[in-house]
């Protein structure tokens, strides 16, 4: 779906993007000089591997469900589920199933 589809009418953030088995499936809905929101679809055992994160972020699960690691503390997070990543941590995110994540970049 693109941005200009987006803009026109209102929409489910689930329905962004698609599952693919080959890759991770990622469309930035919104940019700005400090802010990115997203949508990341991850087939099942898909992962972000893991990186320094350079500014906080917001991860909510749409649907589905992901591990994640933050440094050395690891929990999982299912539908409607939501977690504050602080900046300049360590994150891995593995899906346990078929998911979909809003990222916003604070």
């Amino acid at each position: 779906m693109s941005m200009e589809k987006i803009s026109e009418k209102p929409f489910k953030l689930k329905d962004i993007v698609a599952f693919n088995e080959a890759h991770i499936n990622s469309e930035t809905i919104f940019k700005s000089a400090h802010n990115v929101l997203s949508v990341t679809a991850l087939s099942l055992n898909q992962e972000i591997p893991k990186y320094t994160t350079t500014c906080p972020l917001m991860l909510y699960v749409l649907e589905g469900s992901i591990d994640v690691l933050v440094d050395k503390q690891s929990f999982s997070l299912a539908t409607e589920e939501s977690y504050i990543v602080p900046k300049d941590v360590d994150l891995h995110i593995t899906a346990t199933k078929e998911t979909k994540v809003f990222v916003i970049r604070l």
